[in-house]
């Protein structure tokens, strides 16, 4: 399949279907069930981004305005068209948790950006001290119980227990900066991209692995540092990383950072260190998005 628009994001693939949100002045949000013609869901004038409860069919989705917040608003896929009442405003950015009992919703604070929980009803059950927020990260549970949310400075991600109250780094801020945060589906293992500093230790280490419960480690992955990867993980555990600057999509072992080539995708130029670009992965089905052109392709 192609979809031919400006990707904006993707939603994850759920039992069978993928739900494409494209820009062009407006953001439309697309079914893309494989063999169909993509059905349009919704039409937002403006910005607006999207997360897919685990469900499949709740989805949280926010109306962004001029400054980069709107209004938070819960609906059923199918009804998404209707709209509904505001839940929260001066929301940025969304993310389920693990059982898709809670929301965890990235706020404009004004001066600060912060974190509130919501439950499946859409209402607001805490607000988490977390401060100096990054505002263009959505927040990433590490479980059900557990949020984390990247810092404004981008050295790491901060997290917080919903059940006890402790919150702390996820990973040591003195290595560099740390993007594209990433949960694998089947057993908690986060895995992200690290910038190293030049006295911060081998410069080839920049993909970066932390199992539950564990320390953060670096793979060893060769000329990583030269091919900026980005990772994403399949339903199963498997984590993929895609060469920005040449286009490859490898599977990585985990327990040696040995790449096995999946497949060939074309070049897409880093325009920035930091681009979200994106990457969707499913047992058996890939879906990758060229920010650059504007195209998806399985």
């Amino acid at each position: 399949r192609r979809v031919n628009a400006e990707i904006d994001e993707v939603l994850g693939r759920r039992r069978g279907v993928d739900y494409v949100a494209t820009l062009a002045l407006q953001t439309h949000l697309d079914r893309a069930h494989p063999g169909w013609t993509p059905v349009r869901q919704l039409s937002v004038a403006g910005r607006a981004s999207f997360s897919l409860a685990p469900d499949g069919v709740t989805l949280a989705w926010i109306e962004s305005g001029n400054r980069g917040h709107g209004r938070l608003r819960l609906s059923s896929v199918p009804d998404v068209s209707r709209r509904g009442a505001p839940l929260l405003d001066n929301a940025l950015l969304a993310g389920w948790s693990p059982d898709g009992k809670s929301l965890a919703v990235l706020v404009d604070q004004g001066a600060d950006a912060g974190v509130v929980v919501l439950d499946r009803a859409g209402t607001a059950v805490r607000h988490l001290p977390l401060k100096q927020l990054d505002r263009t990260a959505a927040p990433v549970w590490l479980d059900d119980h557990r949020v984390a949310a990247q810092t404004a400075d981008r050295t790491t991600y901060r997290w917080f227990n919903l059940e006890t109250g402790e919150h702390d780094d996820l990973v040591d801020r003195r290595h560099g900066s740390t993007y594209w945060l990433t949960r694998s589906p089947r057993d908690g293992t986060l895995a992200m991209w690290r910038n190293g500093l030049p006295d911060a230790g081998d410069p080839t280490e920049r993909v970066w692995i932390k199992p539950p419960g564990g320390p953060a480690r670096p793979l060893p992955i060769r000329d990583a540092a030269q091919h900026w990867l980005l990772p994403s993980w399949t339903p199963s555990g498997e984590l993929i990383v895609r060469a920005l600057e040449t286009g490859e999509l490898s599977r990585v072992a985990l327990d040696t950072g040995a790449l096995t080539p999946v497949a060939q995708l074309p070049v897409m130029p880093v325009r920035s260190s930091f681009d979200d670009h994106v990457m969707t992965l499913a047992d058996g089905d890939l879906l990758a998005v060229e920010i650059e052109i504007g195209r998806a392709h399985v």
